[in-house]
């Protein structure tokens, strides 16, 4: 005698496999919605946390078109072709758009901006290290990856389930032209309004950003001639040559005995440049280092390559791009210091070099990225009897 638990069961697996059944010849179409879904629904949870939803529409058009025009392109390949070959390519390329849309879409939770192509690359040059990296970013935000990963776990088995008997889709000539008429009025009202929008759209950097950093510029950087051979080079063998300190050649021999000057590089981390006296003169916030500026030379427009401390600190002192890794690789001791701003002052002029930091001499390997820029010695907190020990290390830099 059967149960209700067990007639509820059957009517749960009855219900599953006619949604199946019925999704099935529509696989493609599914999946590409779903990466459309998946990339709406991010970008507005981003523009309501950014207070920016008067811009969400400018950002998610060019999406749109894209992801349509790719819905278009792979069903029409179905609808003329209904092969099993054919279905199984264009299921693949709509699980590969997808599977990029929920990258995209972490990566944009996680960072706040969107990936491209070519941030991919390490997880085919070194999978297990960037894995890795991914596994702690999932970790350190665990309601979003569930959010993201749960359904993707559907969505996978999904996939599979469809891509093994590759249905082929029953369609109805005259609704699915009617679809692909629609569709296309909608890439087009979606590229003329986007158009509009974004020249009325705000300034900020993080709206602009999100206006062009979309779909469909991941898949222009993709097209030949859209990064020169040097770029694509690069991103397929990353490797560089830093210049040793005795590897230069300059001449300073002229206007060695009329320099006389101490050279002092303020870096402030914990301390915006608005909050000194530099930048209002009427506070004294920080009388002292304006009278050292007063004696010196101010730069105002200085950029850091890479919002990282020590990465910050090796192109402020060699001139060099820094490694764009999330390892410390400035930091790996060197046999011969690099040439830099340190290296040429000591080699050229006899100077001599010291560097002064507020956090402890463990921090990220400082000593060893000291040795590397060249300077002769080295004072973290321990050697600086700094009484706010108890501090952290951007609060210590206000009062040191």
């Amino acid at each position: 005698m059967k149960t209700r638990g067990h007639e509820s069961k059957t009517k749960s697996i009855s219900l599953i496999r006619r949604a199946y059944n019925l999704s099935a010849r529509r696989a493609c179409s599914i999946i590409i919605f779903g990466a459309l879904f998946c990339t709406m629904t991010v970008k507005f949870f981003h523009s309501y946390r950014m207070a920016l939803v008067n811009e969400y529409a400018s950002w998610i058009l060019a999406d749109i078109a894209v992801l349509l025009g790719i819905e278009i392109v792979l069903t029409l390949a179905c609808f003329r072709w209904p092969r099993r070959r054919v279905i199984r390519t264009a299921l693949v390329l709509a699980a590969v758009v997808c599977t990029w849309s929920v990258m995209n879409a972490g990566w944009l939770i996680r960072t706040g901006t969107q990936i491209l192509p070519r941030t991919c690359v390490p997880l085919i040059r070194d999978p297990i290290i960037a894995l890795g990296i991914v596994g702690v970013n999932l970790a350190k935000m665990p309601i979003a990856a569930v959010v993201l990963l749960g359904p993707s776990a559907v969505a996978l088995t999904f996939f599979f389930a469809v891509l093994s008997k590759a249905s082929p889709p029953d369609y109805n000539r005259k609704h699915f032209l009617g679809k692909i008429s629609i569709f296309c009025v909608v890439i087009l009202i979606a590229l003329l309004a986007r158009t509009g929008l974004t020249r009325h759209g705000s300034v900020q950097i993080l709206s602009a950003g999100l206006h062009y950093n979309s779909q469909l510029k991941a898949l222009m950087v993709l097209l030949p001639g859209k990064s020169s051979p040097s770029a694509r080079n690069n991103a397929l063998r990353p490797r560089r040559t830093l210049t040793a300190f005795d590897e230069i050649n300059i001449d300073l021999s002229q206007n060695r005995q009329q320099l006389n000057y101490n050279l002092v590089i303020v870096v402030l981390e914990g301390v915006q440049y608005r909050y000194t006296s530099l930048a209002d003169k009427q506070s004294r916030l920080t009388p002292y280092l304006e009278t050292l500026a007063q004696q010196g030379v101010e730069f105002t427009s200085f950029r850091s390559s890479l919002t990282h401390t020590t990465k910050a600190l090796f192109s402020l002192f060699t001139g060099k791009y820094s490694s764009v890794s999330q390892d410390l690789a400035e930091t790996v001791p060197v046999a011969k210091p690099y040439a830099g701003i340190v290296t040429i002052l000591k080699q050229k002029m006899d100077y001599r070099s010291a560097f002064f930091q507020s956090a402890k001499g463990n921090f990220e390997a400082r000593p060893a990225l000291v040795h590397n820029l060249g300077f002769d010695k080295f004072w973290a907190r321990e050697n600086l009897n700094d009484p706010n020990s108890f501090l952290g290390y951007l609060a210590c830099d206000e009062f040191a």
